[in-house]
C-alpha cells in the first residue's frame, strides 16, 4: 500500500469503524460538471466540455486532511480527476446534461434535466434534477476482486447571475441519496449516504460560444454513517453552438420584438404563458 492509499485508509477508518482497511464499500454521489457546465443550456443549441480538478482536498473527523493534488486522483478519487460533459438546450426553459468521469478504480456517469423556473436578463433559476451511476472494482494479479455499483438521485436548485456579456456567476446544490448494490465479491452489503454537493464557478464567454473559467466544489456528507468532506478546485473549458446556425445574428432581438407586440395586442390569448417564456429567453439571449 502506497503512502497515499495508507493515508486515506486511515482516514476512510475514522469515517466507517466498521469498514477499517477492508474492503472500500462507497455510496459515491454523482460525479460533479465541469465550471463551465454550471450555467444552463441555452434553447436550441448544444454544448460540450471538459474539466479537470487539479487540487483536491479530504477531510473526516479525527483524521489529518489529505491533499490530493495530481488531478485529484486517489484511492477514491471522488468525482474523478477529469469529466467530460455534454449537453442540450431542449427549448422551453428545458435543458439536459451528460457527464462521463473516470475514477482511480471506476468511473462515473450521470445524467441531469434543469428546467428554469425564473429569468431576466441577469438572472436566471432552475431546478436540477438527475441519477448518477459509479462503478467501482479493485483487481489483484489473478483478476478482478470485488465491484459493485453505487447509483445516487439527485435534486437541487441552479442559479445563474449575468454580469455585463463576458462574465457569468452560476451556483448549483444539489441534495443526493446514493447507495450500494454489489457485483461481484462482496455480499449482504447494505450502505447508502447522503450528500450535499455545492459547486460554483466564474463563467467567461470569451466569445463565439467559447467559455472557460475556474470553479469550486464542496462536496459533505450528512450522514452520521459517513462522515466525510471533499473540497475541490477545477478548472473548465466548453464550446456551444446553435442547432441553426444559419440564423441571422439579430434574430433574438427581432423575436423579442414580435413577442412583445403579441403579448400587447393579445394579453389575454391562451398562449400568452408560452410566449412570455420565449421572450424571457430570447431577452437572456440579446447582448447587453
Amino acid at each position: 500500500m502506497n503512502r497515499s492509499t495508507s493515508t486515506l485508509c486511515v482516514a476512510l477508518a475514522a469515517a466507517l469503524p466498521t469498514t477499517g482497511c477492508g474492503p472500500w464499500i462507497v455510496p459515491f454521489p454523482q460525479p460533479m460538471l465541469a465550471p463551465t457546465d454550471l450555467v444552463a443550456v441555452p434553447d436550441g443549441e448544444v454544448r460540450a466540455g471538459v474539466g479537470v480538478t487539479p487540487a483536491s482536498v479530504y477531510v473526516v473527523p479525527g483524521a489529518a486532511p489529505a491533499v490530493l493534488p495530481v488531478l485529484g486522483v486517489g484511492p477514491l478519487a471522488y468525482g474523478g480527476a477529469a469529466r467530460l460533459d455534454a449537453g442540450l438546450g431542449l427549448g422551453a426553459g428545458w435543458d439536459i446534461q451528460a457527464v462521463a468521469s473516470p475514477m482511480a478504480s471506476g468511473s462515473q456517469y450521470d445524467l441531469r434535466v434543469g428546467r428554469q423556473l425564473f429569468a431576466t436578463r441577469r438572472v436566471r433559476l432552475d431546478v436540477v434534477a438527475g441519477g448518477g451511476a459509479s462503478w467501482f472494482a479493485s483487481t489483484t494479479g489473478e483478476g478482478l476482486d470485488y465491484g459493485y455499483f453505487a447509483f445516487a438521485p439527485h435534486l437541487g436548485p441552479r442559479v445563474a447571475l449575468r454580469l455585463g456579456k463576458v462574465v457569468e456567476l452560476p451556483i448549483l446544490a444539489e441534495l443526493s441519496w446514493s447507495h450500494v448494490v454489489p457485483v461481484y465479491g462482496i455480499h449482504d452489503v447494505d450502505r447508502s449516504a447522503w450528500w450535499v454537493d455545492v459547486g460554483s464557478a466564474a463563467v467567461f464567454h470569451v466569445g463565439h460560444g467559447l467559455t472557460l473559467g475556474p470553479g469550486l466544489d464542496v462536496l459533505v456528507s450528512p450522514s452520521a454513517a459517513f462522515r466525510w468532506a471533499n473540497v475541490r478546485v477545477s478548472m473548465g473549458l466548453s464550446y456551444t453552438i446553435p442547432l441553426h446556425p444559419g440564423a441571422p445574428s439579430g434574430a433574438h432581438g427581432d423575436a423579442a420584438s414580435l413577442e412583445r407586440l403579441f403579448l400587447e395586442q393579445y394579453p389575454t390569448d391562451p398562449l400568452v404563458g408560452q410566449v412570455q417564456a420565449w421572450l424571457d429567453a430570447d431577452l437572456a439571449a440579446v447582448p447587453l
